[in-house]
């Protein structure tokens, strides 16, 4: 079954040996964009390594079972990865729930404070942090879409990017005053340095 339909890429859910499988189909859309990318892994490779990346620093996504790319005349075609399929609701659809009760909720956003401590610990820009990015299974975050995900040496550039990601993240409760706030709090009592949250403009 299709999950998601796009210019850059296709997701759809699958079945494999009685194993749920999610395949993600990333396309080249033109002559130029495939010449562009000719030289640079795959975003499936990418996806891929950054998948075992994060599981061995102990960070929870799908497992990635499979990558493969086309090539034609020495240039890439399309690329995919095959990941375990997650039976969760990303985030915006958890704290949506009226019926979820406030611990379980305040449970939750301690750990995603807690995720993206790690990854700033680690200095793991996400680089498209939307909470659809981001599944909760078993009141447990778990990240996906690690395609734009990358590793930076020099603390002060990724400091940049990390606030970016948390911008990012917190623009998804714009209008949803009480997530915001209690992420917020989460946030607070997580990060031992304020100027990422002073950048990102949640610090007070």
């Amino acid at each position: 079954s299709r999950l998601k339909s796009g210019n850059t890429c296709a997701v759809a859910a699958t079945e494999i040996d009685q194993r749920k499988l999610v395949i993600k189909r990333y396309n080249i859309k033109s002559f130029w964009h495939g010449l562009g990318r000719a030289w640079r892994p795959s975003r499936a490779v990418v996806s891929w390594a950054n998948a075992f990346r994060l599981q061995l620093k102990g960070i929870a996504t799908p497992i990635a079972v499979a990558v493969m790319e086309r090539r034609r005349w020495g240039f890439r075609q399309e690329a995919y990865l095959l990941t375990e399929f997650v039976h969760a609701r990303d985030a915006v659809e958890f704290f949506a729930d009226q019926t979820m009760p406030d611990t379980a909720r305040a449970l939750v956003a301690q750990r995603i404070a807690q995720l993206f401590y790690q990854l700033y610990c680690l200095q793991l820009e996400h680089g498209d942090f939307k909470a659809t990015n981001l599944l909760i299974q078993d009141q447990e975050p778990l990240l996906i879409d690690l395609d734009s995900m990358q590793q930076h040496a020099c603390k002060r550039s990724f400091l940049r990017r990390h606030v970016r990601d948390v911008k990012r993240f917190f623009r998804n409760w714009q209008s949803d005053l009480a997530t915001r706030q209690l992420l917020m709090s989460a946030f607070k009592t997580v990060y031992t340095d304020a100027r990422v949250l002073e950048r990102a403009g949640i610090a007070n």
